[in-house]
């Protein structure tokens, strides 16, 4: 089921089956000027698993999530009934929204088989800029600045140094900033912008620098060719990678408002530092999505941190997954800190599609 059966330039959607992926999916479309911009960081992973799991990853800032692009759904129910969703239209009131329903529902309502996907038109360029920070608090502080400036930037990302020297020595990709810089700095910015030219996205990479520089980094650095933009971008998205080729043993994401990071990361430290064991973050500064690398090999310890991490992500008004979902891993802290009378809602509505509990059985409840 991998076909990719549209491309409708007139109504800007694509029509694809659920086995299609994203790599070939970006190829298809970008061929006709048209655009998909939803980058969960694996070209691999099929459209299917992306609206199951309501794909997020590093254009959030700008272009929000997968449920963002999903007009509509062919889905096969637990009794073998099709039906089909939304479609070739941006809006629609007419009666429950099932489509949005049964994206992010990690397979546990329907199977779906096909999605319309809304497009959009191709940006002509991206600029990138990677900035240092003393320190994770100064970064963050600097990110409500650069959206109160009227810039959108696609992506808005933060590295700690212990997450920076193991995606370079993954990728072995070095980043060029000079020794003191180095050393000085314990947090960094990843930013991409777009623009209608090259010299457009670096204009606006210009001035997103001056906000910056304006409010505690200690550099920027801003490639001048795309080629040497993306190769940076590389770095961020290797995080998995290279957080388990340097010993980590779970990797996980949470969300909290993002303001709230600093404090977040501060706490996390403090776990760190109780449970003498290392932890280490990067994510999405631009929409509070941290992802964290534990190295902890004591399974026992580990689901005490992890209980922790999550508690104190709740404190601070968030939640304990942003974009990976529940399935088996998060099953147990669901239960325990979401909201009971929620979670028997939704197991009404599980129920409600199906009865006899057929469809990925064990995952999230």
């Amino acid at each position: 089921m991998n076909k990719i059966l549209e491309i409708d330039e007139e109504n800007y959607v694509v029509v694809v089956e659920a086995g299609v992926k994203l790599a070939d999916l970006y190829k298809a479309v970008e061929a006709r000027g048209l655009y998909y911009p939803i980058y969960p960081g694996e070209e691999s992973a099929t459209i299917g698993g992306n609206v199951a799991t309501n794909a997020g990853g590093m254009r959030a800032v700008k272009y929000g999530v997968t449920r963002h692009f999903v007009l509509g759904l062919e889905a096969v129910l637990p009794t073998g009934e099709i039906i089909e969703t939304g479609g070739k239209y941006v809006k629609v009131s007419t009666g429950y929204d099932l489509t949005q329903l049964i994206t992010g529902s990690e397979g546990t309502l329907a199977v779906v088989t096909k999605a319309i996907l809304k497009l959009i038109p191709y940006p002509k360029a991206t600029a990138t800029l990677f900035v240092p920070f003393r320190n994770l608090g100064d970064g963050v502080k600097v990110v409500p600045l650069i959206l109160k400036s009227g810039a959108i930037p696609v992506t808005i990302e933060f590295l700690e140094k212990f997450g920076l020297n193991a995606m370079e020595d993954y990728t072995r990709i070095k980043v060029p900033i000079n020794e003191r810089v180095r050393d000085e700095a314990e947090a960094f910015l990843i930013i991409v912008v777009e623009g209608k030219s090259y010299e457009e996205a670096l204009k606006e990479a210009e001035f997103i620098g001056d906000i910056c520089m304006e409010h505690g980094a200690i550099d920027i650095l801003i490639p001048t060719t795309e080629r040497a933009g993306q190769e940076l971008l590389q770095l961020r998205e290797k995080t998995y990678y290279a957080a388990r080729d340097a010993g980590a043993t779970d990797l996980i994401d949470i969300i909290v408002p993002r303001g709230e990071i600093p404090r977040f990361m501060e706490k996390t430290r403090e776990i760190s530092r109780k449970y003498a064991t290392i932890i280490t973050g990067a994510g999405h500064a631009g929409d509070g999505n941290i992802h964290l690398a534990v190295l902890e090999p004591d399974s026992d310890k580990l689901s005490m941190i992890l209980r922790e991490i999550y508690l104190i992500g709740k404190s601070l008004g968030g939640t304990i997954s942003a974009e990976h979902g529940i399935g088996c891993a998060k099953k147990e802290y669901f239960m325990e800190m979401e909201d009971k009378t929620k979670i028997e809602l939704m197991r009404r509505v599980k129920a409600a599609f199906d009865p006899n509990n057929i469809l990925n059985p064990g995952k999230i409840f």
